[in-house]
């Protein structure tokens, strides 16, 4: 996942002047050509524009972003994310565009139907509490009082990659994630208490991490090493181990496994797999100012 930000994040009259000239002159010039992401400034031909008219942009398909207000939504086909925000801890901040160059396929279907994926001791019961977009869209995962393993289970591609899920603690604390088998594959244990991962795979190359996403929420991520048509989540009563507990819920949301060394944007799916395309940003020649003497970019 890659962000564009303008490093004059801190400027909201872009073509203020100062000394006689724009704000964003440096050492006597002033450029033609401004793309500022944050500040929602552009310039070409040392005049205001616009990003449509100053940038060419595609994507061939929807993607999402996370809004000002926290939200996770979706944008239509070459439509750009601008305005892309990332939770710091307290407050939503603008991260000015999301740009991801490379296009991933979330290789689970139902993403955000659990209720459809094959459960051993644990119930499933949607639309109980607001989501991550905002709406009343989160499944409440329970285990039943069956003294025993308790997993939710869906096979995807058998390959290496990134299994992720935006979780958010309600009456239990630690969240299982699996990739492949308990005893031979990728396992991570999350704190959703604390926001901390307190058991991690011990496979060399593998990773975890927890994103906070405001509200509650984190987005759980098990960079994985290891091969395995085998995708599953479970409650845990310990933080140390595997074991499940006899009654506990988690709130969930938004499952997703991609291949790739690190989670990227959240794609939805339903019956079949989906594909966000790449993503191209250009600058056209005519917009770029030329000196055939002398040029700085």
């Amino acid at each position: 996942m890659r962000s564009i930000v303008s490093p004059l994040s801190g400027i909201r009259s872009p073509f203020g002047l100062r000394d006689g000239a724009s704000v964003y002159a440096i050492l006597g010039f002033d450029p033609a050509l401004v793309f500022d992401f944050v500040g929602n400034y552009f310039r070409k031909g040392s005049a205001a524009s616009t990003f449509g008219a100053s940038i060419t942009h595609a994507r061939a398909s929807s993607a999402t972003m996370m809004n000002s207000s926290g939200a996770l939504v979706t944008v239509g086909n070459n439509v750009p994310r601008t305005g892309h925000h990332i939770y710091n801890g307290s407050a939503w901040v603008n991260e000015g565009i999301l740009h991801e160059s490379e296009a991933r396929t979330n290789l689970l279907t139902d993403s955000n139907d659990f209720a459809a994926w094959a459960k051993t001791n644990l119930t499933a019961t949607v639309n109980q509490a607001t989501g991550p977009d905002g709406t009343v869209s989160a499944t409440e995962i329970g285990v039943t009082s069956i003294p025993s393993n308790s997993y939710a289970i869906k096979n995807a591609t058998n390959t290496s990659g990134t299994l992720s899920y935006f979780v958010k603690q309600n009456t239990e604390r630690f969240f299982i994630i699996v990739r492949g088998a308990y005893a031979s594959g990728d396992w991570a244990i999350f704190d959703l208490s604390t926001g901390t991962v307190s058991k991690s795979p011990t496979h060399s190359g593998s990773s975890t991490e927890m994103v906070p996403m405001g509200n509650g929420w984190y987005r759980c991520v098990l960079q994985s090493t290891q091969s395995s048509n085998i995708n599953a989540f479970s409650i845990s009563g310990s933080g140390t181990d595997n074991t499940t507990v006899t009654s506990g819920t988690v709130y969930l949301w938004g499952a997703q496994f991609e291949a790739g060394s690190t989670p990227s944007s959240y794609i939805p799916t339903t019956s079949a797999t989906v594909t966000r395309a790449a993503e191209t940003l250009t600058v056209p020649a005519a917009n770029l100012p030329y000196n055939s003497t002398n040029m700085s970019i």
